[in-house]
């Protein structure tokens, strides 16, 4: 991300990493972001992990996704202390069907 924790991305693998900026999420709040991402179908399952050493505690969900892109929200489940550091986002696209 180039300029704030909303600002999308677009990357067209599999499974890859995403660096925010430095987020200053506020306690008991959220970021969504949108992946733009054409190796994703509404069918598949996003599965996303974090690496991060800042304050807060950060937890961070697949939100939507749709053919072509996936929502990440990152949320701070702290009661006051804001994020403070820049988040790494994993992510792995399963490749699932409608059963």
């Amino acid at each position: 991300q180039l300029t704030d924790a909303t600002t999308g991305v677009t990357l067209n693998k599999l499974s890859g990493q995403i660096t925010t900026v430095a987020l200053t999420t506020a306690a008991a709040a959220e970021e969504v972001f949108t992946v733009t991402n054409s190796t994703v179908a509404a069918t598949d399952v996003v599965v996303v992990s974090t690496t991060y050493a800042g304050a807060g505690t950060i937890q961070v969900t697949t939100k939507k996704v749709a053919a072509g892109a996936f929502d990440i929200c990152i949320a701070n489940l702290h009661a006051s202390n804001a994020l403070n550091a820049v988040v790494v986002v994993n992510f792995a696209v399963i490749k699932a069907v409608a059963a």
